[in-house]
């Protein structure tokens, strides 16, 4: 009887946690657009731009700074926000806000295993609707 009603728990907190991950809410995510010489830097094997979720707590400037560093190895002086959107992934029935910030004064190398510089009209491999939105004559007007 104990095994039977430990194996019915262990279902019942497995189920909950299946639940409980998928949120109603929509998620925020931090794109930054890095901007060097009429170029803009992704990644090299999806040509998304570096970002990632905004964690809680944490501001989108903090957010993107944090990233560029880690993600390639760009120190950023500072960011400014320019533009947001809202996507929903029917497939993956996710919903994200995403939150772009821009950089284009900035020190050290770019990991160029992972990254490279490309137009924004052709960047490579599958593009989300989000980074097609933003044209480059308005990063310009704002850099």
């Amino acid at each position: 009887m104990r095994k039977v009603a430990l194996i019915m728990l262990t279902f019942l907190i497995g189920l909950f946690s299946l639940v409980a991950s998928q949120s109603p809410f929509p998620r925020i995510g931090v794109s930054t657009i890095v901007i060097r010489d009429g170029k803009i830097l992704v990644e090299k094997d999806t040509g998304h731009l570096p970002g990632r979720r905004l964690h809680f707590g944490e501001s989108p400037s903090v957010c993107a700074l944090k990233e560029l560093q880690e993600g390639t190895g760009l120190t950023a002086h500072q960011t400014k926000k320019i533009s947001w959107t809202s996507e929903v992934f029917d497939p993956l029935d996710k919903h994200y806000i995403t939150l772009f910030v821009l950089v284009d004064d900035f020190e050290g190398k770019v990991n160029l295993e992972s990254h490279k510089w490309v137009d924004l009209n052709s960047l490579p491999g599958p593009v989300y609707t989000h980074i097609k939105e933003i044209s480059l004559d308005k990063i310009d007007s704002l850099s």
